[in-house]
This record gives structure tokens, sequence and C-alpha cells, in this order.
């Protein structure tokens, strides 16, 4: 199975959360910009007054009492720090322990931690264009602290590590250690009812109602090259997935980014602290074809006469949106993209719409229909024309398509 270990820094004063996602067990690290706009801590790794270095931390006042609690679920952990020295500006984390002493730890556990912190403050200089001073205040605590989390994985072990700092980033302090293991899964009894209220070339749009307020993870899949539910599952364990839960009933959910008439599957089941909690619910649909490459015109003339034309306009596919007229006989796509476009810009000037979309809405025919064309002159040529639209962003989606010349008698 494929595991994904994503965790990132996310460093907020007090009591905010700190998040660590780790991709392949590389560290990236990012910041939330609105925790720069929040109560600074006053740093006690500022330099004294008279320009000199604070004096080193005294034997004795290096350690931290670190506690847990908030077991009610795998995922969830409120960690309590308290420093012996309430003045102590202090950086602590929360990660997978074998981060630090899985056979691929990158050095002991506080030279990984000093390295993590260096770089976490190169980050704030280059992002945020940070003195060191300034993101120390941003990444150190004081005093007593809570970490809330609320994406951990099931069945795993997890160190907290708490250590002073000088006003370099230097650790000055003894690395205070705690390590803890989350409980195993639970098992969820929440059934899904699934209604796809849109299928569209390139998205879908579905309702979900469910059983009970346990977490659950909605996406999909193309069907070709999907084996069995049972694989998909074992392929996406120990992801964190959190950011994509959903709780509750769901409506108007949006899948985009889809490949016009392709099959696919749509999926929800359970999912909580990197593991599924249920079977998977499963649906299948097929996008809408690219209308650019599948959409056609019959062109019939029914009435043709001096100052009248009726065309009937048959579509494939029969409910097609499209807009459709007549131009003279030697017109070309660039003459009819020309002579829309004029007709838009003259409808907005005169106050009837606002914009394309309007004017798309206003005009546009659905399913087959026909066109009357009143400027058609005596002794002239013309054909008819037509294009499949988008009423809802005012967009040409396919070629301009030509019917046969008629002449006016």
């Amino acid at each position: 199975s494929v595991t994904i270990y994503c965790f990132y820094h996310f460093y907020l004063n007090l009591t905010d959360t700190i998040i660590d996602y780790r991709i392949n067990m590389k560290k990236i690290l990012s910041f939330s910009l609105f925790a720069l706009s929040m109560l600074s801590i006053v740093s006690s790794c500022d330099k004294e007054p008279n320009g000199g270095e604070k004096p080193p931390i005294p034997e004795g006042k290096s350690q931290f009492q670190i506690s847990f609690t908030g077991y009610e679920r795998p995922s969830d952990l409120t960690v309590n720090i308290s420093p012996q020295d309430k003045e102590l500006t202090y950086f602590v984390t929360l990660d997978p322990k074998d981060y630090y002493y899985g056979p691929d730890a990158k050095g002991t556990p506080e030279e990984i931690l000093q390295n993590d912190i260096y770089h976490i403050i190169s980050l704030y200089e280059a992002t945020f264009g940070h003195t060191v001073e300034e993101a120390l205040e941003k990444m150190c605590r004081k005093g007593e602290a809570t970490i809330t989390r609320n994406n951990l994985i099931a069945k795993t072990d997890y160190t907290v590590l708490a250590a002073g700092l000088d006003n370099t980033g230097k650790i000055v302090t003894d690395v205070t250690n705690e390590t803890f293991s989350t409980a195993d899964i639970t098992l969820s009894e929440n059934t899904f009812t699934v209604t796809l209220t849109g299928i569209e070339t390139k998205s879908i749009t579905a309702d979900v109602g469910v059983k009970n307020n346990d977490p659950y993870f909605m996406t999909c899949v193309i069907k070709e090259g999907y084996t069995t539910d049972e694989a998909y599952l074992n392929e996406i364990k120990g992801g964190d997935l959190s950011a994509f839960l959903n709780k509750g009933n769901t409506t108007g959910f949006t899948k985009e980014g889809l490949f016009p008439d392709t099959e696919y599957y749509f999926l929800v089941f359970g999912y909580e602290a990197g593991y599924p909690t249920t079977a998977i619910t499963r649906q299948e649909f097929r996008t809408r074809p690219d209308a650019s490459s599948t959409m056609s015109f019959e062109f019939i003339p029914e009435d043709i006469e001096a100052g009248y034309a009726e065309i009937t306009v048959k579509p494939t596919p029969a409910d097609a949106t499209y807009y459709a007229y007549c131009v003279p006989a030697d017109a070309d796509e660039e003459f009819v993209r020309n002579y829309v476009e004029e007709e838009i810009q003259a409808s907005i000037s005169m106050g009837i719409i606002k914009d394309a979309i309007g004017y798309y809405k206003m005009t546009s025919l659905t399913g087959e229909d026909f066109i009357t064309f009143y400027e058609a002159e005596s002794g002239q040529s013309y054909k008819p024309f037509a294009f499949g639209v988008n009423t809802d962003t005012g967009e040409i989606i396919t070629d301009i398509i030509f019917g046969d010349v008629f002449n006016v008698d």
C-alpha cells in the first residue's frame, strides 16, 4: 500500500495549534498568514538593551512538564507544556516518533530539531522578510501552552520535543521529549446515500446523505484501472485527509478537473486518523462529451422569400444549447465571430444585457428549433450557421458550423 506521511508546522501563539505534515518523510514547512496579525510573544531571546547577549540559562531551569489529554478519538490530542522557568522562550513540536528515532532519522533528536528550527527561520526570512528575532517571536512560546491536534494517525507513536532557544535560534537547554501512542481506530456505523445532481463535461455535483456525524471522505476516480474497493482503501491508509473530511449531510459537493466523456466512480466512505472506517459506497457515472468535438447541426430551409427566411435547426446531441442565425454566403468563421461580438456590444450599450452571458441566455436555442432571418434581400445568397454555447460562462464551446447556401428570389 502507498503510505502518505503528510505533516506541516503550523505555529500560532498561546493556545493555537501546531500542525506538522511530512510528505515522504521530508519536512515541508509552511505557515498560516493570519498568525502574523496576532499578538506577538515578547521573546526572551532578545538582546539586552546594552547590546550584549543574555546570560546563559541557569542549570536546573531547562526542563518542561509535558502531559497529554483529549483521547476521545484516535486523531485528536491536546498537549500541555509547562516550563519550570516561566520566562523561558522555547520551541515545541510534535512529530511521528520515527522522524527522530527511526532508521531514516537524519541525526540525533537534538540535531534534527536544531536543523528544523534554522530551516523555519530561513523560511520566515525568505517568505515574509522577517529578521531572526522577528521569526523567533512567531515561532517561540513562553509560559504554559496548549497544543491541540486533530489530524493524527491511529496506531502511531508520536514524540513531543521542547527546548529553550537563544536569540539566534540555537538550542541552549536540554531537549525534553515525551512519547505517546495513538489508539486504534473504531469502525463507524455510518451509511451513505449518493444523489448525482449535475454531470458536466469536466465536473460533477452530488448530494450525500448520512446516518450519523462520523467523518467521511468523497472523491471521484476513473473507472478504468480501478480494481477493487479493498485495494483502493489499502492504498490510502496512513494518509492525512483531515482537511478534506466532511461531517453530516452534504449538499452541492462539486468535483472539478474531470475528463470529458469518461467513466468514473463516485466514492464516499468513512475515514478518520489515517484509516477507512466504513466500506465504500460507489456510484458509476460518465462525464458529458466535449461539445466541441461532438456537436453538429442539420439546417432545413422552410420558407425563403425577400425579407423573410425561416430555417429549422436540428442539433446533435438533441438537447444541445446553441446560437444560430444567417450570414452572407461568402462569410467565414471570423466574420461570424465579429458579427456576434458586435451584436453583444450593441445590446450592452442599449442596456438590454450586461455581458455575453446575458446575451446567450436571451438568444440561445436548445434542442430542435428554428431561426427567422429578416435581412434576406432579393437576389442575394446566404447560409445558416450555428455554434454551441455555455450560457453559464458566455463562452463559445464549438467551432462555427455552416449550413448549405440558399438563394433569395
